[in-house]
C-alpha cells in the first residue's frame, strides 16, 4: 500500500483541528505519524497538539556539503569565520 503523505510549510505551527484530524485519520487506517525532529520541537505539549507530538515518531535530519573545504573557504573569504 502506498504511504499516505500530508505536506506542512516550513515552520508551521500545527492547529488543534489540523492535529485532531492527523490522528484521526491514523488511528482509523492503522497509520504511524512520522515527522522531522526538526518540525517537532514546534509542538506544543497540551491538547491534540500534545497528543500529535507523543504519537509522532521523529526522523533525524542532517546536512552533508559535497564540498565543506570549499564552503569553509568561501565563507573565510567572506569574513564569516567561526
Amino acid at each position: 500500500e502506498a504511504p499516505v503523505r500530508r505536506a506542512f510549510s516550513d515552520h508551521h505551527r500545527y492547529t488543534e483541528q489540523e492535529a485532531a484530524q492527523l490522528l484521526k485519520e491514523a488511528e482509523r487506517d492503522k497509520l504511524l505519524l512520522l515527522t522531522t525532529e526538526k518540525d517537532a520541537a514546534r509542538f506544543t505539549t497540551h491538547g491534540r497538539v500534545g497528543e500529535l507530538a507523543r504519537q509522532a515518531k521523529t526522523l533525524p535530519v542532517t546536512l552533508e556539503f559535497s564540498d565543506a573545504e570549499g564552503l569553509l573557504a568561501d565563507l573565510c573569504a567572506a569574513g564569516l569565520e567561526g
